[in-house]
């Protein structure tokens, strides 16, 4: 009975082994030799981005500013959908005073990812700096709609801050009290805050007292005396 099992197994084996892909294979079939893949033209230059991209960082430990910029362009030549590569150009164009070129770069980056609430910010930033206000109002509103705020609530209310302040440069009170509100409301968790940006409860809750005593003075700059008093109350607690 044993030998039996034993012989179907193998005819079952050989015979499924003989059929593999309408082949009859041989135990004494050579080898075939493996040819390696070739990487295609784009795996290249992928490949050398990432090569200029480490030597720019390490030009940066080094201070080799000029030069990490250069590698960081050559990257981004090479491979236009390293998001990365435009990033790292950023804070050395800023350095630089070439904020048209910064601003460049920070577009790439958010058309290569809108959730970048980071770069959303410098571009507002840089926009403030040139007085162009409705465009940093602008860049800010699209970093406030990343998903990625949702685990970092200290830089949500960092961009919140910073809105309501260009709002309130615009004159327009209203909104500028609404954006403070919002930034007010990311305080009012203390421990959250003092986890994420390391910093005490104490002056987590002291930077929301500031904040509502802010709201009160816009609301009632705003005619909105309801919620300027709401807002002042807040600030009390």
């Amino acid at each position: 009975m044993r030998n039996l099992h034993r012989t179907l197994t193998i005819a079952v084996f050989l015979g499924l082994s003989g059929s593999i892909g309408g082949q009859s294979i041989s135990v004494d079939d050579p080898p075939k030799k493996l040819v390696p893949k070739q990487p295609t033209s784009q795996e290249v230059k992928r490949r050398e981005s990432l090569q200029k991209y480490v030597f720019g960082l390490q030009c940066v430990k080094e201070d080799r500013f000029a030069e990490a910029l250069k590698a960081f362009e050559e990257a981004g030549r090479l491979d236009p959908d390293a998001t990365e590569v435009f990033k790292a150009q950023v804070p050395i164009l800023l350095g630089m005073d070439r904020y048209a070129d910064a601003l460049g770069a920070c577009q790439k980056v958010v058309a290569l990812d809108p959730e970048d609430y980071a770069i959303w910010y410098v571009q507002a930033k840089v926009h403030k700096t040139a007085g162009k206000y409705p465009e940093a109002i602008a860049a800010l509103e699209s970093g406030l709609k990343s998903a990625d705020l949702k685990e970092h609530p200290e830089a949500g209310q960092q961009l919140y801050l910073e809105l309501g302040q260009l709002y309130e440069i615009s004159a327009k009170f209203g909104p500028a009290a609404d954006a403070f509100n919002k930034a007010a409301a990311i305080l009012e968790h203390p421990d959250v805050i003092a986890a994420k940006a390391h910093l005490p409860r104490e002056a987590v809750l002291a930077r929301a007292s500031e904040t509502y005593e802010k709201i009160g003075q816009l609301y009632r700059k705003a005619k909105q005396y309801n919620e300027a008093i709401a807002a002042l109350a807040k600030a009390q607690e």
